[in-house]
């Protein structure tokens, strides 16, 4: 499946499209699955859906991007290594039920599918 709004395409991502084609590249970050980076949009839109946390950011009255707002969570430890390690096993293989979108290699979008078996 393939979201498309004008220039801005965003794709699918299927268990094992997350692997490295190459097996010298090495880990780079906390933010990293593989060949792919986790995006804040994706780690707000994560916590909404999964955990429940309200993650409404009103970004002209009070400045706070999404960036800011993981980071706040993380410092709160409501993002810790576990939360973490959880999104990134979502990004490997998509639990039933949930979506996972990229734009180019970074995760963009996590949606609650509702044509899932």
């Amino acid at each position: 499946m393939t979201i498309s709004t004008s220039s801005n395409t965003q794709i699918r991502v299927n268990p094992g499209d997350w692997k490295h084609n190459k097996f010298d590249l090495p880990y780079m970050g906390k933010y990293q699955v593989g060949c792919f980076t986790l995006g804040y949009e994706f780690m707000i839109q994560y916590m909404h859906l999964v955990h429940r946390i309200p993650t409404n950011i009103d970004n002209a009255s009070c400045n706070m991007t999404n960036e800011n707002a993981v980071m706040y969570m993380q410092q709160c430890d409501i993002i810790d290594n576990r939360i973490l390690s959880q999104m990134r096993e979502m990004v490997k293989k998509p639990k039933n039920g949930f979506s996972v979108f990229r734009r180019n290699n970074v995760i963009t979008q996590i949606c609650i599918d509702t044509n899932h078996e």
